[in-house]
Order: structure tokens, then sequence, then C-alpha cells
């Protein structure tokens, strides 16, 4: 994760736990980390402005009981 994008992890673990996915990053890291993560197929961009969501839903489980909080 961390060689897609410098704020991917932290993009990823927001989504996991349904915070904004922009909350503690720079706007411009994290448009590059969610550009980052679609391309490699993780993210799905919804239809609002500002919706993504994680592709595997087993992938936000791990997520979520592994990563703390933000």
């Amino acid at each position: 994760m961390r060689r897609l994008a410098p704020g991917a992890l932290r993009v990823l673990t927001n989504l996991a736990h349904e915070t904004p996915p922009y909350r503690n990053l720079e706007a411009k890291a994290a448009r590059r980390a969610l550009d980052a993560l679609a391309t490699a197929g993780i993210l799905n961009r919804g239809t609002g402005r500002d919706e993504w969501a994680i592709t595997d839903p087993l992938f936000v489980d791990y997520l979520s009981a592994t990563l703390p909080r933000p």
C-alpha cells in the first residue's frame, strides 16, 4: 500500500473506519492516494462527490480490525 502513494494507508484506514478519506491528510496527498488505489482496483468511486468504497468487504474487515481508528 505504501508504494502506491504516501497517503494510501491513511486513506484506507479512514475508509475502513467509515470516516472521510481526506481526514488527517493534505487534500493533494489524499487525491493522489485515492487515484492510485482506484487504479490498483482497491477502491471504487461512488456516484456522489468524494464517495469512495473499498472493493473487498473482507479487506475492510481486516483493516478495521488491525488498524487503529484515525
